[in-house]
């Protein structure tokens, strides 16, 4: 799957600096059994008002995850690793996400 956005400023305030940012973020998952998996979601984004090197963050990575139950509620918690090959001057090197999901049932699903 892949997610592309971008923010642009409209109008407001004149002395307000303009926007104009770009996100894509593709996600990749790999399942093994009793709910272990690989996930690879980095960020990568463009500040489209900066120039040269001060304009990309492309980071390079991978995670594990694990789904399982407490009761009947699914949770799956995930913890990632990135490394910011391409940043702006005074950014980061790495990235370290670490998430707790709880998952809730569809509303829209009749029958189970």
């Amino acid at each position: 799957m892949l997610l592309v956005r971008n923010l642009w400023s409209v109008g407001g305030d004149p002395n307000r600096p303009d926007v104009n940012a770009l996100l894509l973020q593709y996600l990749l998952f790999y399942n093994f059994p009793k709910g272990w998996y690989l996930a690879m979601e980095p960020i990568i984004t463009a500040d489209w008002t900066q120039s040269g090197t001060n304009r990309w963050t492309v980071p390079f990575g991978i995670g594990v995850g694990k789904f399982f139950r407490i009761g009947r509620v699914p949770i799956t918690t995930r913890a990632q690793a990135f490394y910011n090959a391409v940043r702006p001057d005074f950014s980061a090197a790495w990235e370290l996400r670490i998430s707790l999901v709880l998952i809730r049932p569809n509303p829209l699903r009749f029958g189970k």
